[in-house]
């Protein structure tokens, strides 16, 4: 393969890779959403978690007084 991935990577390996880390990274899931071309229900139900771990991560760093 061209992209010196495995043969066994499909697309939807890929595209499932790249909604995971722009949950991670901060992307709105309604941008997600908008992007991939699926509902935003289907985003919060298999990737939900991600968003919410995120945040609480986020969350952590802030220093508060």
């Amino acid at each position: 393969m061209k992209a010196g991935l495995p043969p066994d990577v499909v697309l939807y390996t890929l595209r499932h890779s790249w909604i995971t880390d722009a949950i991670i990274g901060g992307l709105d899931p309604v941008t997600v959403a908008r992007l991939t071309g699926t509902s935003l229900e289907m985003i919060s139900k298999h990737y939900g978690h991600l968003a919410q771990d995120a945040a609480r991560d986020k969350l952590a760093q802030v220093d508060f007084l």
